[in-house]
């Protein structure tokens, strides 16, 4: 699938398009980062990703993995909890397959792009 858009109250376990939405992203929303982090992080608590940053790089959770309002990860996101993705967030690039993998489920609040795959053995809302 080229496209997919959602709106809230979609529940969902496995997920593919190229392009994954819940909106479309406007000039304005592409705005100058405050930071650039070039890595992969990984972490054995809770992950929590705040502000406007953009990761060069995968993260890897073993507890939950908040990604914060106008918060880009250009690689994979992984965790053995949740993932809660908040408005703005835009996890890879165009063109770039990359995924989204929750144990116990993933949660989307608010407008976000995800391209690739997203899959959970929990529960996926888009709220």
């Amino acid at each position: 699938m080229e496209r997919l858009c959602w709106e809230k109250k979609c529940k969902f376990k496995r997920v593919y398009a190229k392009e994954i939405s819940t909106h479309t992203i406007h000039e304005e929303d592409k705005e100058e980062k405050d930071a650039y982090i070039k890595g992969n992080i990984k972490t054995y608590d809770n992950l929590i990703i705040k502000g406007n940053i953009e990761i060069d790089g995968n993260v890897f959770g073993e507890k939950d993995i908040y990604i914060g309002e106008n918060v880009h990860i250009k690689g994979n996101v992984f965790s053995q909890g949740k993932i809660i993705l908040e408005d703005k967030s835009k996890i890879g690039e165009e063109g770039k397959i990359k995924s989204i993998i929750a144990k116990k489920g993933i949660y989307i609040k608010g407008r976000i792009k995800v391209y690739g795959f997203m899959m959970t053995e929990g529960e996926g809302i888009v709220n």
